[in-house]
């Protein structure tokens, strides 16, 4: 009689899960390297998780729930759309030259390392960018609303900039800038954010 599968902490192992993935990308990491940082057999990771491709999303969704969460809290927590926009893209370059994961965004990173056989994924992520140009356009609009922007200010192209910029420090970062010249980044874009929001203007 087969004994019962070893129990295991599941958030544990998501994580180890992510780093491996982070690492490695969805394609080139196989279960046996999910196997071997996680310490946990493929029958239980399969029962527990699903598919490769579903620990692959978990693993991002858990990245965004975490760490890579940091863009949402800014533009939820922050008074001012201006306040916003400087706490996600200094926060950005900070976690993105952090010395203890992997540098820039996982998401906009495996995005741009995955192949056509992985499709779904590739649109999955794709989705989850998106949906990141949609929440700044929302903050922006409620700043415009509430009288910070002027009412002649395209948002809708500021929004496109910030973001554009967003994932642009993720591939700066992996590529090896360093965080003082992605703050300097930051600051021109948050120059050029002023001159076309400013009610004086």
């Amino acid at each position: 009689m087969a004994g019962r599968p070893r129990e295991f902490n599941k958030t544990t192992a998501l994580r180890k899960m992510r780093e491996v993935f982070w690492k490695k990308g969805f394609e080139a990491t196989t279960m046996i390297d999910l196997i071997d940082a996680t310490g946990v057999a493929s029958a239980s990771l399969y029962s527990t998780f699903g598919t490769k491709a579903d620990m692959f999303r978990e693993a991002i969704l858990d990245y965004n729930a975490n760490e890579g969460g940091f863009a949402s809290r800014a533009l939820k927590e922050e008074p001012s759309s201006r306040t916003a926009i400087v706490r996600m893209l200094k926060d950005a370059a900070m976690l993105f030259t952090s010395w203890d994961r992997p540098r820039g965004c996982m998401i906009v990173s495996l995005g741009l390392r995955m192949g056509a056989e992985s499709d779904d994924l590739v649109a999955w992520l794709s989705e989850q960018r998106k949906q990141r140009v949609t929440s700044v356009l929302e903050r922006l609009r409620l700043g415009q609303d509430a009288g910070e922007i002027r009412r002649s200010t395209d948002v809708v192209a500021l929004a496109d900039f910030i973001t554009t910029v967003l994932q642009g420090l993720s591939v700066q970062a992996e590529d090896g800038m360093p965080r003082e010249r992605l703050l300097a980044v930051v600051n021109q874009t948050l120059q050029y954010y002023d001159r076309v929001t400013s009610l004086d203007n």
